[in-house]
């Protein structure tokens, strides 16, 4: 994320969770919000009311927090409006992955489901509104058909869309480091990502447990 970040004035993350991006991403400016008002963040923002005016924000980031959000597609559309013309959207979002699906299904942390009208801003991507759960087929939803996006949402431009991750999201503890890990060193974790890479690229529907997309508006 940090290359699009270099000389934007204003950077929003929603649902920013554990909080921890300006740890690795290079820009200190990023106002960090989330709906659960935790000592960490800049504001309590609900991502589903964004209180920004139209065309005020270069770049809004959501890293794994749409599959949280019940109406998706409205978030997609408010960011759209509160983004400046050429301004960018960030995500990184789960894929529910045969891989990822087994692993739900042993944890029972979340869930995924593919039986919703994910365009239908009326049409709920969960069963109930709690910020802390979540359905992992949003992304795959949203954009495995990069042309009914578009045609939904004509204010985009998708400038990336990248199957990443496996081994090194299972060494990480997860998204808020709380699952037990062992610290490898950089050189045994820098093999990891190689192998993340093939496996992502080539069978991403099998083993990519993460995705990353741009959006960029016209």
């Amino acid at each position: 994320m940090s290359p699009y970040l270099l000389g934007k004035e204003r950077i929003v993350e929603l649902g920013a969770g554990p909080g921890l991006s300006r740890e690795h991403l290079k820009d200190s400016k990023i106002e960090v919000t989330d709906i659960i008002p935790n000592k960490w963040i800049d504001a309590q923002v609900d991502a589903t009311e964004l209180p920004y005016s139209p065309d005020s924000i270069d770049v809004v980031i959501c890293s794994h927090m749409i599959h949280h959000v019940a109406t998706p597609s409205a978030l997609i559309r408010r960011i759209g409006e509160v983004l400046k013309p050429g301004g960018v959207l960030l995500i990184n979002e789960t894929k529910a992955s045969l891989l990822h699906r087994l692993l739900m299904s042993v944890m029972k942390n979340e869930g995924w489901s593919y039986d919703i009208e994910i365009f239908d801003e009326s049409s709920k991507a969960k069963e109930r509104n709690n910020p802390l759960e979540g359905n992992n087929a949003i992304a795959d939803l949203l954009f495995n058909d990069h042309k009914k996006f578009i045609s939904e949402f004509p204010e985009f431009s998708i400038e990336k869309d990248q199957f990443t991750e496996t081994f090194l999201f299972l060494l990480s503890g997860g998204v808020g480091g709380e699952v037990f890990t062992i610290e490898l060193p950089k050189s045994a974790l820098k093999l990891f990502q190689k192998i993340d890479l093939i496996l992502s690229h080539h069978l991403p529907s099998l083993f990519s447990l993460s995705r990353r997309i741009v959006l960029k508006k016209k």
